[in-house]
């Protein structure tokens, strides 16, 4: 369903940091998913992207951190949107 295709196209791409993984995609991909994301939520992923850039690594790794806070419907939204968009993204590029 485009999840197998598009999870192929840069599985060079590795790391914590989100939004440092989305700029070491293709500008076409990069072009692409923000399309497609746009469409099926309505907002633009970047800021987004920025915002929960770190959670994964914080959340993985939390015991090393002090305080903090999670914006927790911001990463259900991007996490959504994100799925949808690669999905998209597979299905246009099989």
């Amino acid at each position: 369903d485009g999840l197998l295709k598009a999870v192929n196209t840069e599985s060079a791409v590795r790391g914590h940091d989100l939004y440092a993984i989305f700029t070491q995609l293709k500008p076409e991909t990069q072009s692409a998913v923000e399309t497609n994301f746009l469409t099926s939520t309505g907002t633009p992923l970047i800021p987004l992207l920025k915002k929960c850039s770190k959670y994964f690594s914080h959340g993985r790794y939390s015991f090393e951190q002090f305080g903090g806070s999670y914006y927790l419907s911001g990463v259900r939204d991007l996490a959504k949107g994100l799925l949808e968009a690669v999905r998209t993204y597979g299905i246009e590029n099989e």
